[in-house]
């Protein structure tokens, strides 16, 4: 298909609910007598996170494979979906494919991560997926992998006689001719623009079996590196994430993929009063314990609050995260209260934030549940020089309301979710959208638009 437009960068009793989307108070009465204070931000889900079909960088791409008769990519609902027929085709430097894809590639050509694609800070990713069929057929082999794509910031390397700047890393199921590949098994490839390393985390699968794919971002990079006998400290970036099936001979392996998770690491900062004692009050994130509060005390019973900060490993960047503060049962006369909430990524963007004053206490504790914020464009035709083009925002996670401002190249600026703005010459020019909630986080988005004479 023809592209016009080239995407460069980028606990419980009564239930206090308020809505950082919506106006108002919900109450919702439970059993107990114990409370919790929540702080929401996050939409619903549909039966999948993938989203729809969305060209490169941004991503998810579909239709990724050689074009061989029934293989497909496609995402409904957000479930990802591939299938692949290779009966009679491909070999073992002949392999055929299906895949969905987010970011920069080695083939694209390898080249430094698009901005605001992949979010930062990334520490793992992972996906869940499940065996639709398999139907075997002569010499067969097949993979069902998660693969991250690196860069190498400081410039290319080489080994073994081979010059790169890219690394290209799978965990993945193997199965060669009815035989699975024991979990551990590791190798080196080639494939022609990168330094190839995979490795088995999943022993089998069966049809209709649930599994999840896991791959630590440092770690990747390092094995890959090791294995070619280049230096482990060597700096990389991630560039691309990909999930997908691939192989050779096999009549058909269809494979579905309902959810992947980015999981990066952040900062917390938020102020609270009277948190005198030591285990006193207790802080979760997706289930993960963060910290058992105060390490210092602030002042009691004064309304004087004391700025805390703790660093986040278990952020789900890629969806919603839950943010859970509980209180012991002592010192239960006053009220331990929280505010000026904020989650910040590794550049320091606010990712959420919540100014509003929280109880927590012996039967009030505090759930914050959000999805960080997110940003996207689209141009309603194709851009002529000397003539107007309708630019249309798109906003998703963080607080309402929305601002939407935007720049071009060529030194003009505009605000609002809908624009409309003419290059004087034709050529590549970038676009840019930053968006900002009504609690000050930040999201921006950056693509290279082609106008035409």
């Amino acid at each position: 298909m023809f592209s016009w437009q080239q995407k460069v960068h980028w606990l419980a009793s009564t239930t206090l609910l308020v809505s950082l989307s919506l106006t108002g108070f919900i109450s919702v009465p439970h059993a107990a007598q114990n409370t919790t204070d929540r702080a929401t931000s996050a939409p619903l889900l549909p039966s999948g996170n993938f989203g729809s079909c969305t060209p490169l960088p941004q991503g998810w791409s579909c239709g990724n494979g050689k074009g061989l008769p029934g293989t497909s990519t496609a995402i409904v609902g957000g479930v990802a979906e591939t299938v692949l027929h290779a009966q009679g085709v491909g070999n073992s430097t002949n392999y055929q494919f299906a895949t969905t894809q987010k970011g920069e590639f080695p083939w694209s050509p390898c080249q430094a991560p698009a901005m605001g694609v992949l979010p930062a800070g990334l520490t793992s990713v992972n996906t869940t997926f499940t065996l639709n069929s398999f139907t075997p057929s002569g010499a067969y082999r097949y993979h069902v992998y998660l693969a991250l794509y690196y860069w190498l910031p400081n410039g290319p390397a080489t080994a073994h006689g081979l010059t790169y700047r890219c690394l290209d890393t799978q965990v993945r199921v193997e199965n060669v001719n009815g035989i699975f590949s024991p979990v551990g098994t590791v190798a080196t490839h080639d494939p022609g623009d990168s330094f190839g390393w995979d490795q088995v985390t999943i022993g089998s699968i069966s049809t209709g079996g649930s599994y999840t794919l896991t791959a630590n971002v440092q770690q990747q990079c390092q094995n890959d590196l090791v294995a070619w006998g280049l230096p482990k400290n060597t700096p990389c970036e991630l560039a691309g994430a990909q999930v997908g099936i691939e192989g050779f001979q096999f009549t058909e392996l269809s494979v579905r993929w309902p959810t992947y998770t980015f999981i990066a690491s952040s900062i917390l900062t938020f102020q609270g009063f009277d948190w005198d004692g030591s285990g006193e009050e207790t802080l979760t994130m997706n289930n993960h314990l963060l910290a058992s509060l105060p390490t210092v005390d602030s002042a009691q019973n004064r309304q004087t609050y004391t700025t805390f900060t703790i660093n986040i490993t278990s952020f789900v960047a890629s969806g919603i995260s839950t943010l859970v503060f509980t209180h012991g049962n002592w010192d239960c006369s006053v009220d331990d209260n929280v505010r000026n909430l904020q989650v910040r990524d590794s550049r320091n963007i606010i990712l959420f934030s919540d100014p509003m004053v929280r109880i927590l206490n012996c039967i009030t504790s505090i759930a914050y549940t959000f999805s960080p914020i997110q940003a996207t464009f689209d141009v309603s035709a194709i851009p002529v020089a000397s003539r107007p083009a309708n630019y249309t925002a798109a906003a998703s996670g963080g607080t309402v309301p929305y601002k939407f401002s935007w720049s071009f190249d060529d030194g003009s600026f505009a605000t609002g979710a809908f624009v409309s703005h003419s290059f004087a010459a034709s050529g590549y020019d970038n676009v840019t959208l930053m968006l900002s909630d009504g609690n000050g986080a930040v999201a921006t988005v950056q693509e290279l638009v082609l106008v035409w004479n």
